[in-house]
């Protein structure tokens, strides 16, 4: 076993720096393998491998055991990325309590570390998994804290990555104006420093505010502007993401056949990053979309996929909206006996949910 963790250590390196590998090299890695344990930065690299593969379950125990050799060092600061790299797995894994969990203590470790970039970064994930279990108030104080302490690091591109996720919190939460000032200050910012990737980040929250804002002409604008970039770039995800934004867009136009069109892409694409939250949300987008075109049968047939996935996925409160969804199919097939058990169904899950957010909250 310790053979093949060196070996994978070994072929790692060969694919990141090209350095051929030849068979003294691999003798020499079987015997330091026989002689010694690996250390808490080897286990580290090796959870990266299984972890840019989407192995979630695999990564996880070399994660944690990394944790633990860290710990046995004091290293602070591996202990922090260890903690990090952890919740972040957690959170595809869809355990999200969990992933709130490992991650204040990532935050309370890397207070300890005086660097201030590193707590920022734990204090950033700790706002998306926040933003995932649908605790906008964490999620704020989360990337307002990340914000100046990238700021106290000298840190440009984290006080613009912070900037953008505290501006799409605020709109989201109804400060729509304070939200949108926010996300164009760190659209301009990125712009002068030239950081493509970042101008694309900022633009969903844009187009998002400015519908909220009813400016639906300076939404689509934005949408396209960001798909067009994300195609630019070959940044799938990003395009998955402006393909199903602008199928919402259309699906508030009627246009519900150029609607169909988008989010069918956006689910083709987030299958091929093998994003399993996004698929859902675009199976419950053309559920939506063949239902307001009177095809109830194609929208509860994709109701229920979205619906199975978020189940897999733990993601209750989209569980709860996929069950009214289904709800409102079946009244439209006039079936109101299987509607009302089904919307019963949906309020027994938000009552549960509600308990359970108010039980995790009192922790933190």
């Amino acid at each position: 076993m310790k053979i093949f963790i060196v070996l994978a250590i070994v072929t790692t390196y060969v694919f990141a720096y090209g350095v051929p590998v030849g068979a003294a090299t691999v003798a020499t890695a079987k015997l330091t393998a026989s002689s010694r344990t690996l250390d808490g930065e080897e286990l580290l690299r090796i959870g990266d491998i299984h972890e840019v593969q989407h192995h979630w379950q695999e990564a996880l125990p070399y994660y944690q055991r990394a944790l633990s050799a860290f710990r046995e060092k004091r290293n602070r600061k591996g202990e922090t990325r260890a903690l990090l790299k952890m919740s972040h797995v957690l959170m595809q894994q869809g355990k999200l309590d969990d992933a709130l969990t490992t991650v204040n203590e990532c935050v309370r470790v890397a207070s300890a570390t005086r660097d201030s970039k590193m707590q920022a970064q734990a204090l950033v994930q700790r706002g998306l998994i926040a933003e995932a279990l649908e605790h906008g108030g964490l999620a704020r104080t989360s990337y307002e804290e990340a914000q100046h302490l990238f700021e106290k690091a000298h840190d440009g591109e984290g006080v613009i990555d912070a900037r953008i996720r505290l501006g799409s919190v605020l709109a989201r939460q109804g400060e729509l104006d304070a939200g949108l000032a926010l996300l164009q200050q760190a659209y301009q910012d990125a712009q002068q420093q030239s950081l493509l990737a970042l101008q694309m980040a900022a633009l969903p929250g844009i187009g998002q505010a400015q519908l909220e804002l009813e400016h639906s002409d300076a939404a689509r604008r934005a949408f396209e502007d960001g798909l067009a970039r994300a195609h630019g770039l070959q940044d799938l995800k990003q395009e998955a993401l402006f393909s199903m934004r602008l199928a919402r867009l259309n699906q508030s136009s009627q246009d519900f056949k150029e609607g169909r069109q988008l989010a069918q892409r956006s689910l083709m694409l987030y299958q091929a990053v093998r994003d399993r939250l996004g698929e859902a949300d675009s199976l419950s987008l053309l559920g939506t979309l063949y239902l307001n075109d009177k095809d109830e049968d194609q929208a509860l047939t994709h109701h229920q996929r979205a619906l199975e996935l978020y189940r897999a996925l733990r993601h209750r409160a989209r569980e709860a909206g996929s069950l009214t969804n289904i709800g409102i199919v079946y009244e439209r097939q006039a079936l109101s006996p299987l509607a009302q058990e089904t919307y019963g169904k949906a309020i027994s899950l938000l009552q549960s949910l509600s308990e359970s957010s108010s039980s995790s909250m009192s922790r933190f």
